[in-house]
């Protein structure tokens, strides 16, 4: 063609015929989330969701995410704990991630998880007052329901200041 389209429609097959499938609302595939505040807790207590950052999941459907989290702890020997939240019961979740560590930090957990389970770097912080940037990647495997899938943080040292900064940014993408 001479020039790109615009008809706001996609590609599709039922397996056999190719069909015009319409965008409603964004890309059927992927959703991208953007935090606008910066949140901040000092507890250990694994029940913060960072705002902005919900994704709605469909009821038997495979998805793979990614996150980039902009964060700030008070002190170089505490560290930031990540988990996911579903509020369905999914077939599998697992997820991992990484972040600059210091030479003593540890990633703690595993990389197969439940839902509203952690895995945390344990002393992760470089320096003081230093933003970070951690990256979190996985894949679930939806249940029978729909629901939503929250990304949960917490302190890994009760009292010490930890903060999710603003512009951290969040991707889930549907795979069929």
């Amino acid at each position: 063609p001479s020039q790109v389209g615009n008809s706001g429609k996609y590609l599709t097959t039922n397996g056999t015929d190719p069909s015009w499938g319409t965008v409603v609302g964004g890309s059927p595939f992927t959703t991208v989330r953007k935090t606008g505040v910066d949140q901040g807790a000092a507890s250990t207590s694994f029940t913060n969701s960072v705002n902005q950052m919900d994704f709605t999941l469909a009821s038997s459907t495979n998805y793979v995410f990614e996150y980039w989290i902009r964060y700030q702890t008070a002190l170089a020997t505490t560290g930031l704990v990540l988990g996911i939240q579903t509020a369905q019961t999914p077939v599998g979740l697992w997820m991992d991630w990484s972040s600059a560590l210091a030479a003593t930090g540890t990633k703690v957990g595993g990389a197969a998880i439940g839902s509203n389970t952690t895995i945390s770097i344990a002393s992760g912080n470089i320096a003081n007052g230093a933003v970070q940037l951690a990256y979190l990647t996985g894949m679930i495997m939806g249940g029978g329901t729909g629901g939503t899938m929250a990304l949960r943080w917490c302190s890994e040292v009760s009292g010490s200041l930890c903060t999710i900064k603003t512009g951290s940014m969040g991707r889930i993408m549907s795979i069929t």
